[in-house]
C-alpha cells in the first residue's frame, strides 16, 4: 500500500465492491494500526519501534548477537515505509491482512456492557488473546527451527542461506530487495526467519496500540472512554521464549486484569476516521466509500477500535522517544498513553530478539547454534569466522 493511494483503493472499492468487502486488499488503509507507510497520518511507526528496539550502537562489539546490523535491520524493520518483515501482516493480498488475529483486534470486554454482551465478550476477548498470542508464539518457534537451515553440525554458516548485502539507509527506500515478505513466499533461510519474528512482532506491538494494557486509569469508564489498567511492564505471555507462559483461562475475571479490553474493528469506523486532522482532503471521500462497505450492526453497543487506538505518533527511530500523539486514545494520560505503547512495544522487540537468540542455541549446542546466531544478527559474515 505504499505506493497506492486510499483514494486509489476508493475506486478499487467502488467499482468492484462485492469482491472487495471480502478480499484482503487496502487493509493498510482500512484497518488502522501502528503504521507501515508514510501517509494516511502514519509514519512508518512499526518500522522505527522495530529500528529503535534492535539497532546496534556505534561502539557495539563484533561478536554481539542481541543487535542487528544495518542490511539486516532494514530487512526486519523496513526501509522508510517499505514492508519488511514486521510490516508483513499488512501487506495487500495476503491472509494476514484482515485477519484480527494478526493486529491483536477484537479483544473488547466491559463491565458496562448489557449483561448477555458482557458475559460473551468476557470469554470471546480471552478467546481472541489467546489466538493472537499463540499465533505469535508459533511464528517465534518456526523461526528456530528455521534457522537451522543456516548452518551446519560443524557451524560452517550456508552462505546461499543468508546473504543480505543491498540496503539503503534508513528513511529511504532501497531498490533492490533480497528478501521476499509477500504472502508466505518461501526464500533464503534468513529471510524466512526473519519473516516468522517479524510477524510475531507486529502482534506483539499492536497489542499495545490496540488494547487498555498501558494505559492511564480512567475516572468514570465508558464505552468511548474506556478503562485503563496502567501496566508498566511486559506480560508473561508475550515473553515468547517462556514456551509456557501462555494467556489463563480466567484472566479476564480476576481483579487485577478484569477490565482488560481492546477494541472491536469494522470498516464503518472509518466514517469517524475522515474527519481527523490528519486526514488530507482528497482522501475524505475514500474513508466514506470505503466506510460504506462496513457492518454498522457489526460492533454497535461496542468498544471500537477508534477509541482505543494508540497508532499514530512521532517516534524517534534511535531512542524510541514517542510524542505528539495523534490519536484521541493516544492522547489520553497527557500523552502518556501513546508514551506507554510505544515504550512497551520497543522492550518486547528487544526482549524477543534476546529470547530468540538464547532458544536457537539451547536447541542447537555448540558451534552451530553461534554460528546462527551470528548469522542472523550480522551482514558480514567473515564476522562470524
Amino acid at each position: 500500500m505504499s505506493e497506492i493511494s486510499i483514494a486509489a483503493v476508493a475506486v478499487i472499492a467502488a467499482a468492484t465492491p462485492s469482491v472487495y468487502a471480502h478480499s484482503n486488499y487496502g487493509n493498510e488503509a482500512r484497518r488502522p494500526n501502528f503504521g507501515t507507510i508514510n501517509s494516511l497520518g502514519q509514519s512508518r511507526e512499526h518500522e522505527k519501534i522495530t529500528r529503535a528496539a534492535l539497532a546496534c550502537s556505534a561502539s557495539v562489539e563484533v561478536k554481539d548477537n542481541l543487535c542487528l546490523r544495518a542490511n539486516t535491520l532494514g530487512e526486519m524493520a523496513g526501509y522508510g515505509g517499505t514492508f519488511g518483515a514486521v510490516g508483513n501482516p499488512d501487506v495487500p493480498f495476503t491472509e494476514d491482512q484482515e485477519n484480527p488475529i494478526s493486529h491483536c483486534d477484537d479483544l473488547d470486554s466491559f463491565e458496562k456492557y448489557p449483561d448477555n454482551l458482557k458475559k460473551m465478550r468476557k470469554d470471546e476477548s480471552v478467546k481472541h488473546l489467546k489466538q493472537c498470542t499463540e499465533r505469535m508464539r508459533s511464528d517465534f518457534n518456526n523461526a528456530i527451527t528455521e534457522s537451522g537451515k543456516i548452518a551446519n553440525e560443524q557451524g560452517e554458516i550456508k552462505l546461499g542461506e543468508v546473504e543480505i548485502t543491498t540496503a539503503g539507509p534508513a528513511g529511504t527506500s532501497k531498490t533492490t530487495f533480497n528478501c521476499n515478505f509477500i504472502g508466505r513466499v518461501s526464500g533464503k533461510a534468513k529471510c524466512n526467519v526473519l519473516q516468522d519474528l517479524g510477524r510475531a512482532a507486529h502482534g506483539y506491538q499492536d497489542f499495545y496500540s490496540h488494547s487498555n494494557w498501558s494505559d492511564s486509569a480512567v475516572s468514570g469508564p465508558t464505552v468511548g472512554n474506556p478503562p485503563g489498567l496502567n501496566q508498566q511492564s511486559i506480560p508473561d505471555f508475550l515473553d515468547l521464549g517462556k514456551g509456557q507462559a501462555v494467556v489463563p483461562d480466567d484472566f479476564k475475571f480476576g481483579a487485577k486484569y478484569g477490565d482488560f479490553t481492546g477494541g472491536c474493528f469494522n470498516v464503518d469506523e472509518l466514517k469517524l476516521a475522515k474527519s481527523d486532522p490528519d486526514v488530507t482532503w482528497y482522501n475524505k471521500a475514500a474513508y466514506l466509500a470505503l466506510s460504506a462497505m462496513g457492518d454498522s450492526e457489526a460492533c454497535k453497543g461496542r468498544i471500537i477500535h477508534y477509541n482505543m487506538n494508540k497508532d499514530k505518533g512521532v517516534i524517534d527511530p534511535s531512542s524510541g522517544a514517542a510524542s505528539a500523539p495523534k490519536t484521541q486514545r493516544g492522547k489520553g494520560g497527557g500523552g502518556k498513553n501513546f508514551e506507554n505503547a510505544v515504550k512497551l512495544a520497543k522492550e518486547t522487540t528487544a526482549l524477543n530478539w534476546k529470547s530468540f537468540i538464547e532458544k536457537v542455541i539451547e536447541k542447537y549446542p555448540g558451534k552451530r547454534g553461534q554460528a546462527i546466531a551470528c548469522a542472523m544478527s550480522h551482514d558480514d559474515m567473515k564476522q562470524c569466522e
